[in-house]
C-alpha cells in the first residue's frame, strides 16, 4: 500500500507560515499534483493535529530515526491493516510521539492548517495587480481589456470608435451621429488608464465602475463614478465645463488634476485636489464647496461634508504606483492592498485591525516583500486559513 513519504509528512507537521522555505512549498505541490490520491491522507493528518490542542511539539529532529523507532518498536503489519483512519494516527504518532518526550515547547498543533491547499496557496502565489479590465458598449457587448492586446473598438453603426494599446483605452474625436455610453469596469487585481474624447486622461483603480459618452457633443463634459477610485488630468475647454458624476454629488471643473474615492465599503466620498480649482455640489441639499490645490472634501453616509488641508501624494501617488500612508490603520491598509493583490483577509481582534502604519509601498513589489515590511514594522504574524490570511500578533 502507498505511504505518505517521512520527508512530506514531516513538512505538513512542521508547517507554519513562515516557516516553510518557497522550494519546500515547490516540493509539497510537486508531490502531491503528482501523487493527488494522497492528500486525503494527507488532510486526514493534519486534522488530526488540528485537533490535538493540547499537544506541544519540537521540530528539530531526525524523522527517519523517530519513523523506524515507532515502527519497530509499536507498529507491527497486523496494527495497520486495521482501518485507514488508525493508520494516519500511527504516521502522526511516528513524529509527536518523539517530540512530545523531547519537552521543549514551539508551538501548538492548533495552528496548524486545516488542508494541504492551505500550506501550497501560501502568500508567494499571491500575485500583484495588472492591467485589465471589461468594456461594456451601449449595445451590451463585453470585451475584455489588458494584457497587452491591440484592438479597434467599433460602435453599433460599425464605426472605430477607440483603440485599446499599452493598456489604455483610447478614444478618437470623430463626428459621429449617434453617442454611445460605454462603461469601463476594473476588476479586483487590476487597473487601467483612459484617453476620453477630448483630450481627458482617467486612471482607474481596482474595483472601479466608470460610465461615459465615446465623444462630448453637449455643452458639458460629463461622465459618471459608479464605483471606486479615479484619477484625472482633464482636458481645459472653458466652453466646455467637465462634470464628475456621482449618486450624491457632482464635480465640476475646468482645466485640473484630481483624484475622486468612492468605494461601497467605505464609509465616505473623498476627493482631493492636486491642482487647479473643481467645486462640489451635493444633490440632497444644494451645498457647494470650492477645493483649493492640497484640499480634500469627504461626505460621509450622512451627508455632512468636511474640507480640510491634506498631504495630496497620500491620496494621488497610486496613480505613479506608490502607495503612501501616514499614521493609517491597518485595516484600511490591508483594504487598499486587498483590492490590488486580490485576496482576502481577517484579523484576530479589533486591537490588530487599529494599529498604524506610516511609510511608502510600491504597488508592484511582489506581495510577500509588502507583507513582509508590514508584519515586521509592526510585530505581527500572519497564518493562512481556508484561503484568508489571518493577521494576529506574535
Amino acid at each position: 500500500m502507498k505511504e505518505l513519504p517521512a520527508h512530506i509528512i514531516k513538512m505538513l507537521l512542521s508547517h507554519q507560515s513562515e516557516d516553510l522555505t518557497q522550494e519546500q512549498i515547490l516540493v509539497l505541490k510537486c508531490y502531491f499534483s503528482d501523487n493527488k490520491e494522497m492528500l486525503s491522507e494527507a488532510n486526514a493528518i493534519l486534522k488530526l493535529s488540528d485537533s490535538s490542542k493540547d499537544v506541544k511539539c519540537y521540530l528539530a529532529i531526525d524523522v527517519n530515526t523517530a519513523w523506524h523507532t515507532v515502527d519497530s518498536k509499536t507498529l507491527t503489519r497486523s496494527v495497520w491493516k486495521l482501518n485507514k483512519r488508525f493508520r494516519i494516527i500511527q504516521y502522526a504518532a511516528s513524529i509527536l510521539l518523539p517530540l512530545i518526550s523531547a519537552g521543549i515547547v514551539l508551538w501548538y498543533l492548533n495552528y496548524m492548517p486545516k488542508t494541504v491547499s492551505d500550506i501550497i496557496v501560501k502568500v508567494e502565489s499571491i500575485e500583484k495587480g495588472q492591467s485589465k479590465a471589461i468594456l461594456e458598449l451601449g449595445n451590451g457587448n463585453r470585451i475584455a481589456l489588458g494584457q497587452d492586446k491591440v484592438a479597434e473598438i467599433s460602435s453599433e453603426a460599425g464605426l472605430i470608435i477607440a483603440k485599446d494599446s499599452a493598456n489604455q483605452l483610447n478614444y478618437t474625436s470623430k463626428n459621429i451621429n449617434q453617442i454611445e455610453y460605454n462603461t469601463l469596469s476594473i476588476p479586483k487585481g487590476g487597473e487601467y488608464k483612459l484617453l476620453l474624447a477630448d483630450g481627458t486622461n482617467v486612471w482607474l483603480n481596482s474595483q472601479t465602475k466608470l460610465r461615459y459618452p465615446t465623444q462630448f457633443a453637449n455643452n458639458t463634459r460629463e461622465i459618471q463614478l459608479l464605483e471606486g477610485e479615479i484619477f484625472l488630468e482633464v482636458k481645459e475647454n472653458k466652453a466646455k465645463p467637465f462634470v464628475v458624476k456621482g449618486n450624491e454629488y457632482d464635480i465640476r471643473v475646468l482645466g485640473t488634476g484630481f483624484n475622486v474615492r468612492n468605494y461601497k465599503d467605505e464609509a465616505n466620498m473623498a476627493t482631493t485636489l492636486v491642482h487647479g480649482l473643481v467645486q462640489i455640489n451635493q444633490h440632497n441639499n444644494g451645498k457647494q464647496r470650492i477645493l483649493q490645490p492640497n484640499q480634500q472634501v469627504s461626505i460621509d453616509e450622512n451627508g455632512l461634508m468636511c474640507v480640510k488641508n491634506v498631504d495630496v501624494k497620500l491620496y494621488a501617488s497610486w496613480v505613479n504606483g506608490i502607495l503612501y500612508y501616514k499614521g493609517e490603520t491597518l485595516d484600511n491598509i490591508l483594504r487598499d492592498l486587498s483590492r490590488w493583490y486580490s485576496f482576502e483577509y481577517k484579523f484576530t481582534n479589533v486591537a490588530v485591525a487599529n494599529k498604524r502604519f506610516g511609510g511608502g509601498i510600491s504597488r508592484y513589489d511582489d506581495f510577500k516583500k509588502v507583507l513582509d515590511v508590514i508584519t515586521t514594522t509592526n510585530k505581527l504574524k500572519t497564518t493562512i486559513t481556508d484561503g484568508v490570511i489571518i493577521i494576529s500578533d506574535k
